[in-house]
């Protein structure tokens, strides 16, 4: 379990990567210790990412329990599934001595995506504006965190932009397949 001192220091780092400052890496415990505790992000947006699942419900859809059983298995297999995933993409791409940090900025980014994510949902949820401007802000927010990926491994794994670019592409491919695979297997 990390520190209230590392959370903070690790937070505080993943929000100045979203600043697009490749020096806020000096701010995570880039080590196997730091790495095993980067997972502790998991527990930190659970309640936030439990809210915007709840608001996200579709009655019309699949049965409640269903749809919190797909999206509860979905989201434990994403913690475990992308970071495992990368070691042998980080070692076909000489990347391996890079692993470590960038797994363990892309953890604690978490934290920040999350923070973007629920105002958007909250405000969807509240019926405010029209669908439309919705739409929009949503894939905008959505092209914002995709280009806050991308810095990040730039950043952490310390590569050109087309390398950083195939990482966030296998980072979504991952997702895809998880979260089809976790859907069609219950």
């Amino acid at each position: 379990m990390p520190t209230g001192q590392e959370i903070l220091n690790s937070v505080f780092g993943a929000y100045r990567l979203a600043l697009f400052d490749a020096s806020a890496m000096r701010w995570f415990s880039a080590s196997v210790p730091g790495f095993w505790r980067s997972f502790t992000a998991a527990f930190l947006v659970a309640p936030p990412f439990a809210l915007i699942v709840a608001l996200r419900f579709d009655p019309q859809g699949a049965s409640i329990e269903s749809y919190y059983l797909v999206e509860s298995v979905t989201y434990v297999l994403g913690w475990i599934t992308f970071p495992l995933v990368m070691i042998p993409v980080c070692w076909a791409l000489s990347l391996g001595a890079r692993y470590v940090a960038y797994i363990v900025a892309y953890n604690w980014s978490a934290v920040v995506q999350v923070g973007v994510a629920l105002p958007l949902v909250l405000l969807n949820a509240s019926g405010l504006l029209p669908a439309m401007v919705i739409s929009l802000l949503g894939l905008l927010v959505t092209g914002a965190l995709l280009f806050y990926q991308w810095f990040i491994a730039r950043a952490a794994l310390q590569v050109a932009s087309l390398m950083a670019l195939i990482v966030v592409a296998v980072d979504l491919l991952v997702g895809l397949v998880v979260m089809f695979g976790v859907e069609r297997f219950l």
